[in-house]
């Protein structure tokens, strides 16, 4: 597929108007599905600098897109472009994608907070947004934060209000990520339920790694019981 984007990209050089609305949109279809083609097109707009308007919120979005999704560092400065823009102009989906992008360059920098607020601004949009891939995407990297600063509860939440978005698109990627996500998280909760709040944080911890190894759920619980019932405090609770 890549090699097939380069031949067609090396057959207009992105200078009028019309070849970049064209890149734009090019670099958009195939954004999900090939995001490393979607950097092509957009590297063959020449000097995207010179860029105004619409034409300019576009590319900075599309950007910051394609950069995150092929694991690259991302910049906020470009993305600012396209928050002004859309804050005025364009409709809700591009405005709340724009601020959700942005969150993603703030999570990135390690500005937590930030990616916070910004998820949240965009949470309030989604009941003005269609597009149940940007909405799944939300609600599961605010289900990430939650996660990361241990509100494990909130966590939980934000992933099963992101499952039903991405079984609406029938993506089985992502489904099956969010089902993993859902599946520990509540394995952990009824685990704590037997074994007492006192060891909430490692269960959860535990599970999270587990997800991280792709472990099989039965080998998970298996391995989970054996350590509460080897804990040297049910040990000692034992022999008393």
């Amino acid at each position: 597929v890549l090699l097939f984007v380069l031949f067609l990209v090396s057959c207009t050089d992105g200078r009028s108007e019309g070849q970049v609305v064209r890149l734009l949109r090019q670099a958009e279809m195939c954004m999900e599905e090939c995001p490393d083609s979607a950097l092509v097109y957009l590297h063959q707009i020449s000097d995207p600098e010179k860029l105004t308007g619409e034409n300019q919120a576009d590319y900075c979005l599309l950007l910051t897109q394609a950069m995150d999704k092929n694991d690259l560092p991302l910049s906020s400065d470009s993305l600012q472009i396209a928050v002004g823009y859309y804050s005025n102009k364009g409709d809700a989906e591009c405005k709340a994608k724009a601020l959700f992008y942005k969150g993603r360059v703030f999570q990135q920098q390690g500005n937590l907070e930030g990616a916070t607020l910004l998820y949240k601004k965009a949470e309030s949009m989604i009941p003005d947004l269609t597009d149940y891939y940007l909405v799944g995407l939300i609600y599961s990297y605010l289900g990430h934060l939650n996660r990361d600063e241990e509100h494990y509860k909130k966590a939980l939440l934000y992933y099963e209000k992101a499952l039903p978005c991405y079984r609406t698109i029938q993506n089985p990627t992502l489904t099956a990520s969010g089902l993993q996500d859902m599946y520990f998280f509540k394995l952990s909760f009824y685990l704590c339920l037997i074994t007492g709040i006192g060891q909430t944080l490692f269960l959860v911890r535990f599970c999270l790694m587990c997800r991280i190894l792709m472990l099989p759920g039965k080998l998970i619980f298996i391995i989970m019981w054996v350590s509460f019932i080897c804990s040297p405090i049910n040990l000692v609770k034992r022999n008393k």
